[in-house]
């Protein structure tokens, strides 16, 4: 049977589904202390003075860590690399090699004379219980002088803005150009009709299921340190561990069993991870340390907070002229991870044909928590931003949508396609991505339905956004692959966070090995085991670790038919391979897979592949949101989604479809009802909670109408080009787009996100007002 296509319902649902599921706070170690952090109220502080006599002298309190003592411990910062690897050239940084500014901030664990964001750690508190940690934390004095603080990006940049570090004038820690930025005004100022905009991608957090939670500990015999988290490859921690703590790496141990949700922030070190460990080696016991939901609010890795002005200048059919753009990050008090940028600027131009674009990008240091790579990571930004450009100058030029897509939209004969920024696209039919999604969504029909709408006293929208992807993710991957007895063992440095690796990697090495996909074993998460690869993230799972499946099981299948021949006393040459089962010519003798295994030294087979390099994928699709808007109240409601989705050859459908659905909600919630705020003078936390942060929730959506399509890639043997993503990329663009076209007759052009009832409400009564 072909495994490999088959909508196999995923093996790890029945362990997590009936609560045999293992997260890193089920794990337990006896005689474990609890750490609790004293954070920081100030969004930007001077730490004068620490005085935690008290708290010290508590029974049970075993010890009150300041950077201070991290410092003189002789621990280094933690250093998250933020400057990401080229999306072309692996080997060198996007940013700081064309004139432009780079800087690092690194990152302290426990803040170091400043405090720069509300709830940055200042003190980490170690007891026998979690209860009497939090009460000594309540009993440390800690003495600030409270200094200005600025958390918003286009603020920080400002002339007078207060500085959060020496060294790092005007808070810019990324400023440079790419393209020619004379060429393009001398473009645009020849163009028919030009199209400017300011969009606004609000921060918002990673409200992964599972809150952050982990456990470090000490090896009594070895000595060797282990840190038990919930990370998105364990691979990465250990390194940045050991380079923090001064350890040498084989004395390091990370592992990470089930995770609930990852998204992107998890794929770096978190302060807590190196407070357990170096806590753990100084009182040698145990120490694990779990953040409730309010703290996550506070001190989680976040997302997104981009400030997009994107301008398109058109000639008198609607085509394209020229593209400038200028991103504006919002990075957060620390350099961690600058990837939504590098990522952005190569994609400004989508699926259209752009002649020429400057794009401008510079990162703003903030007090607040740093952002890093989330779902998407500056796909769906730049989507936004060039789909609702072309919704807002289509009537200037008297088109629809649809059409003046269709003029701009590159063509299928071009292929390959080099972008305006560099990226060749190897492959995608997106004209006819757009017309089947127009057709699946009955776009022709929309007429009559918005006419039926508003006899009800509802206004109408629709619109389409098309998109395509470049996920790229860390270069370095490796599997290895072992025959046993009776069960065929993967071990591979990726991370499953739901994304149901148990099940599709089974499936393609039991297609290359013909052997039941139950019959395959995968094994992730522990550095004893996991020796390198690159973690879960960008759509690089299938891609790279699929790709050295195939190129192990290949070696293994050229190994087996050598055991094979001599087994059956035939040339290796004329043995037949027919659903795993090896044979010889005339003879009425197979042998198994595992049968071979059994033959060879130590009854087992083994074959390893390592990679380093880009294996470039293009994920493409077209997708239409229709909504109907209450202009009484700005409630919102979807009614249709349509999406057309070349993710390239689905291992699993199954798991591309719940990928697909899970992509849309989230991004719909960002454009409806996602917000991190604080308080612009103090920086205070305005959305500390789910009572003041909105989820998207089931009600607010209908099911959604899938279709998945291939224009095939040559670059992977599998085909495979990635649905992590794939659903969120559009997203923003169709429902803001939607909601602008419902309200069109208001005077209504475009709404900022959130696209809450009240911000909608606002934006019509703003159309309104003379």
């Amino acid at each position: 049977m072909k495994w490999i296509g088959h909508p196999l319902p995923r093996f790890e649902d029945q362990r997590l589904l009936t609560g045999r599921g293992r997260y890193t706070d089920d794990f337990r170690i006896e005689h474990a202390a609890h750490a609790i952090m004293l954070r920081s109220p100030h969004a930007h502080a001077r730490i004068i003075a620490i005085d935690a006599a008290a708290a010290r002298a508590l029974p049970g309190v075993l010890a009150v860590l300041t950077a201070q003592d991290y410092l003189a411990d002789g621990h280094q910062p933690i250093h998250h690399v933020p400057n990401p690897a080229d999306a072309i050239e692996y080997a060198r940084p996007s940013f700081g090699l064309h004139g432009g500014i780079f800087h690092d901030t690194t990152m302290l664990p426990l803040a170091h004379e400043r405090a720069r964001f509300v709830g940055e750690p200042v003190a980490c508190i170690i007891a026998a219980t979690a209860s009497l940690a939090r009460d000594a934390a309540e009993l440390v004095d800690v003495t600030y002088e409270p200094l200005p603080a600025v958390t918003d990006a286009a603020a920080a940049i400002a002339p007078g803005a207060p500085q959060l570090w020496d060294g790092i004038p005007g808070n810019l820690c990324v400023d440079e150009g790419f393209g020619d930025a004379a060429d393009i005004d001398a473009r645009l100022a020849a163009s028919h009709h030009v199209e400017h905009r300011r969009f606004v991608n609000q921060r918002i957090v990673n409200a992964q299921m599972e809150p952050r939670a982990v456990v470090g500990w000490v090896d009594e015999q070895t000595g060797h340190t282990t840190l038990r988290s919930s990370s998105q490859g364990v691979v990465r921690q250990r390194g940045l561990l050991a380079q923090t703590l001064g350890i040498p790496l084989d004395q390091v141990r990370v592992i990470t069993g089930d995770v609930g949700g990852g998204f992107g922030p998890r794929s770096f070190l978190e302060s807590e991870a190196v407070l357990v460990c170096w806590a753990a080696r100084r009182l040698g016991r145990p120490v694990r340390s779990r953040g409730d939901r309010s703290e996550c609010f506070l001190t989680d890795f976040q997302a997104r907070d981009l400030i997009t002005d994107a301008t398109l200048g058109f000639d008198i059919d609607g085509r394209i002229t020229a593209m400038r753009v200028a991103l504006t990050g919002n990075a957060g008090a620390h350099t961690v991870a600058l990837v939504p940028l590098s990522n952005g600027y190569r994609l400004v131009s989508t699926v259209y044909h752009v002649p020429a674009a400057h794009v401008h990008v510079r990162a703003a240091l903030t007090n607040t928590p740093s952002t890093v790579a989330f779902r998407g990571a500056g796909r769906p930004e730049a989507t936004f931003a060039i789909e609702r450009l072309l919704d807002l100058a289509a009537p200037h030029l008297g088109l629809d949508a649809a059409e003046i897509r269709r003029r701009n939209i590159v063509a299928h004969r071009a292929m390959p396609y080099r972008n305006v920024m560099g990226l060749t696209y190897d492959c995608g039919d997106f004209a006819t991505n757009m017309q089947r999604a127009l057709a699946l969504a009955d776009w022709d029909g929309f007429p009559a339905r918005r006419t039926a709408a508003a006899a009800r006293g509802r206004c109408r929208g629709i619109a389409i956004g098309n998109y395509v992807e470049s996920p790229v993710g860390a270069p370095r991957e490796r599997v290895e692959i072992t025959i046993l007895d009776d069960v065929v063992e993967v071990i591979a440095g990726t991370q499953s966070t739901g994304q149901g690796h148990e099940t599709s990697f089974a499936q393609v090495v039991a297609d290359w090995l013909g052997v039941h996909p139950a019959q395959v074993r995968l094994l992730t998460g522990d550095t004893t085991r996991v020796s390198a690869g690159g973690g879960t993230h960008s759509d690089r799972s299938m891609r790279l670790a699929g790709t050295l499946l195939v190129e192990a099981s290949q070696t293994i299948l050229t190994d087996a038919r050598a055991r094979a021949a001599q087994a059956l006393d035939c040339p290796a040459d004329t043995i037949r391979i027919d659903d795993g089962r090896f044979a010889a010519p005339g003879r009425n003798t197979a042998l198994s897979i595992f049968d071979l295994a059994r033959l060879a030294p130590a009854h087992r087979m083994t074959a390893a592949a390592d990679f380093t390099g880009r294996i470039p994928a293009f994920p493409t699709g077209s997708a239409v949101c229709e909504l109907e808007v209450d202009p009484d109240t700005g409630a919102v409601q979807i009614i249709r989604y349509s999406s057309v989705d070349d993710a390239g050859q689905p291992i699993n459908p199954l798991i591309v479809e719940g990928q697909t659905c899970g992509g849309i909600v989230q991004g719909a919630g960002q454009a409806l009802c996602e917000a991190m705020r604080w308080d612009a003078e103090s920086g205070q936390v305005l959305a500390g909670s789910f009572m003041d942060y909105a989820m998207p929730r089931a009600d607010m959506f209908p099911g959604f109408d899938l279709e998945m399509t291939e224009d095939p890639t040559t670059l992977n043997p599998l085909r495979v080009k990635g649905g992590g993503e794939a659903g969120i990329v559009p997203v923003l663009a169709t429902v803001i787009g939607a909601i602008a076209n419902a309200l069109a007759g208001h005077g209504v052009e475009h709404v900022e996100m959130p696209a809450t009832p009240e911000n909608v409400w606002r934006a019509i009564q703003a159309a309104r007002t003379p």
